[in-house]
């Protein structure tokens, strides 16, 4: 084999060394548990990479005027389990029942504790009820990301990788 065989075959050897490492850096880098956050009024969808698999979505309660906060942990199936829900007052809707969970007050605070697997959530966003999405420690207020419009949105885990 002459010298300028030899280094073509080495190019090609490196190029092909390097390729095999973008991809598999690319696909370790986005493998991962997402939520998917869909707009079903548009097209609009927002992924959402979860670090730890948990997440939240808090609200003021219609009636109290109070924040409820909903968190939720994602299984290795990728479904959605309701863990704990927390919130400052009873009222009109909040759960209390001995069949809706364990119950108790810290800080304070109402915390109903709770195993619902849901392989989805959907639920309809207002401005008034200033929801939001906590994931990662970053709260994101899902009627600003919706353009200040009441809409109806689908919650789903994607695990990549």
């Amino acid at each position: 084999m002459s010298i300028i065989r030899k280094r073509e075959y080495l190019s090609v050897l490196l190029f092909s060394l390097f390729i095999l490492a973008v991809l598999f850096c690319h696909k370790t880098y986005n493998s991962g548990t997402y939520l998917i956050v869909k707009d079903r009024n548009s097209d609009k969808k927002w992924e959402y990479k979860l670090k730890t698999n948990e997440f939240s979505i808090g609200y003021k309660h219609s009636v109290e005027k109070t924040q409820a906060e909903e968190l939720f942990k994602v299984d290795k199936s990728g479904d959605i389990i309701l863990w704990e829900t927390v919130y400052e007052d009873y009222g009109v809707g909040l759960p209390f029942l001995p069949e809706e969970g364990q119950l108790e007050v810290r800080d304070g605070k109402f915390i109903l504790k709770m195993n619902r697997s849901f392989k989805e959530i959907n639920m309809t966003i207002s401005p008034i009820a200033e929801h939001y999405l906590k994931i990662n420690n970053k709260k994101y207020m899902l009627s600003k990301l919706l353009e200040g419009q009441v809409r109806s949105i689908n919650l789903k885990i994607k695990i990549k990788g």
